[in-house]
This record gives C-alpha cells, sequence and structure tokens, in this order.
C-alpha cells in the first residue's frame, strides 16, 4: 500500500475568497520576549477568532482559525513576521568504532518476514549459532505521526502530545503504531522486532484518525520535541509525512529541534518524484530516506534526489514489502497477513528504520557531535561498507541523474 502525503492548498493572508470562509494560518511573531499566548490574545482575541496551538520553543508564534480578512488584519500587527495558510498532511506513507553487546533473538520471534533486519544486519548470525539483534538504544526517538498504541506489549512507549483535533490520544488510525514497531517493537517473542528493539518511543500525534493533519499540528507536535528533547532524552525525531510545498514555518521549527540536538529522519515520499521542493525532505537539516526492495534496488515508486543540496543528507532503507504490526482494527488496509498483520511498501516504512539505526549510532558512541555531523557519520558508515564489500552491500545509491543513496547499514554498531 502507498502512503503518499499530498497538501491541500489556501490563499494568501490578504486575498479573501468570495465567501472569505474561516480556515488555519500559522502566525510567527518577530524575535521578542513577549509571550506568545499574551501576543496571541492581543491580536486574536478582539476578532473572536479561535486560537488552536501557541508555539514557543521551535518558534514563537501560534496557530489560528480566521478568515482571509481577518488573517490580514493579524498580519498588519508589526509584531507579527508571517501568516501563512495552514495546509492539511498525510501521512507518508577521529572516530573509535565500538560496538555495543547484542542479545539472542527471544524464542518465539518469527523473522521470516522481516528481511530488512537481514538486510542492514540489525539481525545477524552469531559465532555460536542462533541469531542476534540489537540492544534498546540509550537515547529516545519520537515518532510524529498518527500516534502509538500505547498499551501495546510490544512497544516501549509513552504519550507526548496530542496535536489534533481527535479525542484519543492514542493511535486510532495504525500508521503510527506501525512505525514505531519497525524502530523499536521488542525483542519478546512477538510478532515483530524493531531494529533497536526495546527502545523508548515518544508518541507526538500530529495527523488524527483519518490520518491526515496540518502544518499547525506539526508544528504544534515539533514544538514539543523541542521543548522537551533535552529533559527527555529524545535525540531523533521521525517523520513519515510529506508535502509537497516547502512552508518556511515548518522549515523554522525544524531548524530549532535540529539546534534542541535531535536528529530528524524523514520520508522521501512515494510518487517517484523529486523530493527537492518538499517538507520536511527537501529540508537540508533532515536524514532523507528513500526505499529500496529485498534485491537493494531503487523502489520505482521512490523519492529522489537530484541536486547536490539533496543528495548530501539523503540515504536509503529497505522499504518495499515490508512486515509490520499494527492495530487490529486500522485505517489502511493491514490485515493481508492476519488482523493488524500485513507487507507493505513506501517510503512510510524505510524512515524509521533509518531512525533506528541512527538512535543505535548514537547510543554506540559513534555518532557524536551535531545532528548534521551525526546524519553524514551514518551516511559516511553506509558508504563504507558499500565500498568495503566490494559494492556487494546496498545496491547502486542512483539510476542515472536520480540518487537514492547507500543503504543505512546497523551492523556496525
Amino acid at each position: 500500500m502507498l502512503l503518499v502525503s499530498a497538501l491541500v492548498g489556501a490563499g494568501g493572508a490578504g486575498s479573501a475568497s468570495a465567501t472569505d470562509e474561516p480556515t488555519g494560518w500559522v502566525v510567527v511573531l518577530k524575535d521578542g520576549r513577549e509571550d506568545p499566548e499574551k501576543l496571541s490574545e492581543e491580536q486574536a482575541g478582539p476578532l473572536s477568532v479561535r486560537v488552536r496551538h501557541i508555539y514557543r520553543s521551535a518558534l514563537r508564534g501560534y496557530s489560528v482559525t480566521a478568515t482571509a480578512q481577518q488573517a490580514a488584519r493579524i498580519r498588519a500587527d508589526p509584531r507579527v513576521a508571517s501568516v501563512t495558510p495552514d495546509r492539511v498532511v498525510h501521512g507518508a506513507d577521529g572516530e573509535n568504532a565500538r560496538q555495543r553487546p547484542r542479545q539472542p533473538v527471544a524464542f518465539g520471534e518469527d523473522l521470516h518476514r522481516e528481511w530488512h533486519l537481514f538486510r542492514t544486519d540489525a539481525v545477524r548470525k552469531a559465532p555460536g549459532g542462533g541469531l542476534t539483534a540489537h540492544r534498546p538504544a540509550t537515547v529516545g526517538v519520537a515518532v510524529l505521526d498518527s500516534g502509538v498504541d500505547l498499551d501495546s506489549p510490544e512497544l516501549n512507549s509513552e504519550f507526548g502530545i496530542n496535536c489534533t483535533e481527535s479525542p484519543h490520544p492514542a493511535d486510532v488510525y495504525g500508521h503510527g503504531t506501525a512505525v514505531a514497531g519497525l524502530i523499536a517493537a521488542r525483542n519478546n517473542g512477538g510478532e515483530v522486532l524493531g531494529v533497536a528493539p526495546g527502545t523508548k518511543i515518544w508518541s507526538v500525534k500530529v495527523l488524527g484518525e483519518d490520518n491526515s493533519g496540518t502544518l499547525s499540528s506539526i508544528i504544534c507536535g515539533i514544538d514539543w520535541v523541542t521543548a522537551n528533547a533535552r529533559a527527555k532524552n529524545i535525540r531523533v525525531a521521525n517523520m513519515s509525512l510529506l508535502g509537497p510545498v516547502a512552508e518556511e514555518p515548518e522549515h523554522q521549527a525544524i531548524r530549532a529541534m535540529t539546534r534542541a540536538g535531535v536528529v530528524t529522519t524523514a520520508s522521501a515520499g512515494n510518487g517517484p518524484f523529486d523530493f527537492g521542493p518538499a517538507q520536511p525532505a527537501g529540508f537540508p537539516e533532515v536524514l532523507t530516506v528513500t526505499a529500496k526492495d529485498v534485491h537493494s534496488r531503487p523502489w520505482r515508486n521512490s523519492g529522489f534526489a537530484v541536486r547536490e543540496r539533496e543528495i548530501r543528507h539523503t540515504i536509503s532503507a529497505p522499504g518495499v514489502d515490508i512486515y509490520v504490526k499494527t492495530l487490529p482494527t486500522n485505517g489502511f488496509g493491514c490485515d493481508n497477513l492476519g488482523p493488524g498483520l500485513c507487507t507493505t511498501s513506501g517510503t512510510s516504512y524505510s524512515a524509521p528504520i533509518a531512525a533506528g539505526v541512527v538512535a543505535l549510532c548514537i547510543s554506540s558512541g559513534q555518532c557524536t557531535g551535531s545532528p548534521a555531523e551525526i546524519i553524514q557519520t551514518v551516511r559516511r558508515h553506509a558508504r563504507e561498507h558499500h565500498l568495503e564489500t566490494d559494492r556487494r552491500y546496498g545496491g547502486s545509491p542512483a539510476l542515472g541523474d536520480k540518487y537514492y543513496g547507500h543503504l543505512v547499514w546497523a551492523g556496525r554498531y
């Protein structure tokens, strides 16, 4: 199943539609010391419009439901930097090498469908026989998605924030739960195994019950991660969602989350298309992940890079016929192998595989420095393994002028 994201456009702040119906807007304030909540009351209160989110960490501002004319009045305030139309978003579908001790794969784990674990060396044969898997990463991973099944015994998950209109804080669609399982499903004899089994997952719900969200809800999630990264030891954020228009407020928020020490892994998107103009895939601060199949060939529907600007932050991961476990009743038809069990394809699933690898690299002490340095370390390890195996590992990183990146490698950590 392809989980491709889309954005629905809206008019500018100064151009009212014929009916001027209320819609969403993201208000970014200029640098200053005034509290965003106080300013939202001053600017939006007299207009009798609804303020939805207050942003304090990733950027300073708020989101509001208003007509275009009301948004233009807010924009006229000299303390406002920008007013951007809210948009609908859907789930996308000198170094000392040190390896952390692995653990035996628990009895009952059924790995014959989870080819991605073997291809990336997340699971490997032990010298004395049997299979081994990684231990939990020592850092947390935030999953910005449709939420996570907080009651699943296979996930070490905790609620972060619900940025949607849904009254349910946990996942009811299923996409976020599948993503979280690929990153960190426990090594407990269950039906799936994560790249970094048992790693702490923080549920950041930015997509609602129909797997759609808004620019404002995405920024709300990024704002929460930025504010809590240090206290909750969140070092990785996965965003398996995509929009074709790069909005500056989201880019500003991503930059702030990056400054907070968080590495963002993002889906390249399902198309195929050049992901350069898309968000967050096209932002240079993120590690953008394309999809490859079991033969290490680029997936025909994967997004790809063309320009050097995007090539520099691109990597690939398995993303075709990926075995996932989600909710028994879910919104994306994952049931071809039983309730909540299926094989599915998309860059939505390659991104979390890379997120698990990044968390392991940080935990091993081999990924240090800024998020930008960590991204380049993970990319370098993938490239070096490709060359050390005489180019047998990972397949070609490019097809013509379409760049997909080297296959991410968990075996070093």
